[in-house]
């Protein structure tokens, strides 16, 4: 499969790095880890409203956003990409992956489906609520919500 780096011409799958911006249908994802010939990408634009939970529970298996990201998300994506999916599909990131792959404020900036920055969901509860989840702001900065309340799904997946 190839796949259309944004700044530059269609490259293998294999040749991608980390920090490479890719073109997926109509959204920007970026490369954040390329290891044993798999690559975790993220999306980060044109992303969409969901709740975390409509029972308000903040813990993410299970969760009515797990279960989006695993049944109707991958109904946006072109079916050629689909194939090189790994078998774990598409899943939030933790905030604890958000800080590692994006140390800076300014990396985790998501953008909506009219280009401007937005919040997003992270997979990472907050401590010491049962219903509060920690999520981005739109200048990058962590905060945490109700798991009834909507805001963006940016999710990731592996490349193999």
């Amino acid at each position: 499969m190839k796949i259309k780096r944004i700044t530059e011409m269609e490259v293998e799958k294999n040749q991608l790095q980390a920090g490479d911006k890719l073109q997926i249908a109509d959204a920007e994802w970026k490369v954040l880890e390329v290891k044993d010939g798999k690559a975790l990408i993220w999306k980060c634009t044109k992303i969409t409203n969901h709740v975390f939970n409509d029972n308000n529970s903040n813990i993410y298996e299970g969760s009515d956003i797990q279960k989006y990201l695993q049944n109707k998300f991958p109904e946006t994506i072109p079916l050629e990409v689909m194939e090189d999916v790994t078998e774990e599909g598409f899943f939030l990131l933790t905030e604890e992956q958000i800080r590692k792959y994006m140390p800076n404020e300014i990396d985790r900036i998501a953008t909506d489906e009219e280009n401007y920055t937005t919040w997003y969901w992270t997979a990472s509860p907050y401590v010491g609520h049962g219903y509060t989840v920690r999520y981005i702001g739109p200048t990058g900065f962590v905060y945490y919500n109700n798991a009834t309340s909507s805001f963006g799904v940016a999710p990731a997946c592996v490349v193999a």
